[in-house]
């Protein structure tokens, strides 16, 4: 009898181990994909200069369109103020997010959340206990990972392209664009 239950342990570390392993090789994967996502936007960066997209935010006066479970009350905060769509204080936050989430935040939990998007100049201060969200600037990194848009077929090493602009990014932004140095 104690053969069989040490065998049946056995074949669960098995299996579990064998999971495990998986989601380590998906991990290093995703890794890996990252790495090159990385390289080619510091690579990009280097050749045709930074670019930063300027994103207005849009929302849904749908009632079902909340938050699902996992969204950080930071998240919440900066939501219900960007709704808000002007200065408000830090009560007057709390309660539209305690309304909109469904939860009971404490008034220091949402002050919290307001320093936290402070540091990360999500928002800004406008007064004490005053708060006004700012416009989100998405960086580059922020789009995921890259479109191929400039391989082989639209982009010869040349320095030719079919589409208009791939090489100099001119329509990326406002800025000249300015000559790259072979």
């Amino acid at each position: 009898m104690r053969a069989l239950d040490t065998d049946k342990i056995i074949r669960q570390v098995d299996l579990d181990l064998e999971a495990a392993e998986s989601q380590l090789r998906a991990a290093q994967d995703r890794v890996q994909e990252l790495r090159t996502i990385r390289d080619g936007l510091r690579l990009a960066a280097q050749r045709y200069g930074s670019v930063q997209i300027h994103v207005q935010a849009v929302y849904s006066d749908d009632p079902d369109a909340g938050h699902p479970s996992g969204d950080s009350q930071s998240d919440h905060c900066f939501d219900v103020l960007a709704k808000i769509g002007r200065r408000a204080t830090t009560q007057e936050i709390r309660e539209k997010v305690n309304e909109a989430s469904g939860k009971t935040y404490s008034h220091e939990q949402i002050r919290s959340a307001l320093g936290y998007l402070l540091r990360k100049k999500r928002i800004k201060r406008a007064g004490p206990g005053l708060w006004e969200p700012l416009p989100r600037v998405v960086s580059v990194t922020d789009l995921g990972p890259a479109d191929s848009t400039a391989g082989p077929s639209q982009a010869g090493e040349n320095g030719t392209s079919s589409q208009g602009d791939v090489l100099t990014g001119a329509s990326l932004n406002s800025q000249p664009a300015r000559q790259a140095s072979f």
